[in-house]
């Protein structure tokens, strides 16, 4: 059996035991957690939560070892999605602006079991890609700046006079023909 055989089979087992388990999960384990919880609350059991979490739903995610399998499963839809989109775009580069990447890594990163606090805010990510931006825009902008200023040494330096290249193309600019930009008039 080749390596590819065993993950085709082993999704079908997933793909088989998914609808089992997000039944049992829906209809047992999350009501159960539920209540133990808010029992556990009123009993004094826990701290009452921060005022951040107050009246939001928490959703209880399960980390078992098959839990984590069929996250797995779209872990290699997104892997299989980007690498299509990576061939396609050699040919046609605009298909790129259809995924959002930065989404698309924060969901693999979930899926992987990557702690949320290693996963930037996506605000800082934005003021960052922003800062960067800004900065290679002075860059550009000094690099201009000694182009510049190069050009304009280069130009103050150059000979003025009767036949010169400089009066040539001043002439040039005027329509006065060559060799007579410089003489007095």
């Amino acid at each position: 059996m080749t390596a590819r055989e065993v993950v085709e089979r082993h999704e079908e087992k997933l793909l088989v035991l998914g609808p089992l388990l997000e039944s049992l999960e829906g209809e047992l384990l999350d009501p159960f957690i539920d209540r133990t919880f808010e029992l556990a609350l009123e009993a004094g059991v826990i701290p009452p939560p921060p005022p951040e979490l107050e009246g939001l739903d928490l959703k209880v995610e399960y980390i078992s070892p098959l839990a984590q399998a069929q996250k797995m499963i779209g872990v290699t839809a997104i892997e299989q999605g980007a690498r299509f989109v990576g061939s396609i775009s050699a040919v046609k580069p605009e298909v790129i602006d259809i995924v959002d990447w930065d989404e698309m890594t924060r969901q693999h990163l979930q899926m992987d079991g990557v702690s949320p606090r290693i996963i930037r805010d996506p605000e800082v990510v934005a003021a960052e890609r922003k800062a960067r931006a800004e900065a290679a825009a002075a860059a550009q902008a000094a690099e201009q700046g000694v182009a510049m200023a190069q050009g304009a040494k280069t130009l103050s330096e150059t000979k003025v006079g009767q036949n010169s290249a400089l009066d040539a193309v001043l002439g040039g600019i005027a329509g006065i023909p060559s060799g007579q930009a410089g003489e007095p008039q």
